[in-house]
């Protein structure tokens, strides 16, 4: 019997003290990768700290509330799950699952 074993919370570390707020997900579907960007700060944001996951796979975006459009709303990151290659994201809006071929990030202006 194999005993589940707890995945490891690595929210902070995917955030780097940037705040948790998404500006925007971005989905590639041509060359199969989607980026999280994510702002320094609400207020005022002077720079986004951008995490690309590239060579995707077993993607699923499930919502959490299919009714909710406010378009003003700015969804945050509730919670980050990494156990080797599979990614799991939870932001206020949406869950969100996949396994990659690569990692990278990089920071820009707002």
């Amino acid at each position: 019997m194999n005993a589940a074993r707890p995945l490891p919370d690595v929210t902070a570390s995917l955030l780097g003290g940037f705040s948790p707020y998404l500006r925007r997900v971005v989905f590639d579907f041509s060359t199969n990768f989607i980026e999280f960007q994510l702002l320094d700060r609400i207020e005022h944001p002077v720079s986004v700290r951008v995490l690309k996951f590239d060579r995707l796979r077993e993607l699923q975006i499930t919502p959490h509330d299919s009714a909710d459009s406010d378009p003003d709303f700015m969804d945050s990151i509730i919670g980050a799950h990494r156990d080797g290659d599979e990614y799991h994201f939870h932001t206020d809006r949406f869950a969100i699952s996949f396994s990659c071929g690569a990692f990278s990030e990089y920071n820009g202006n707002a």
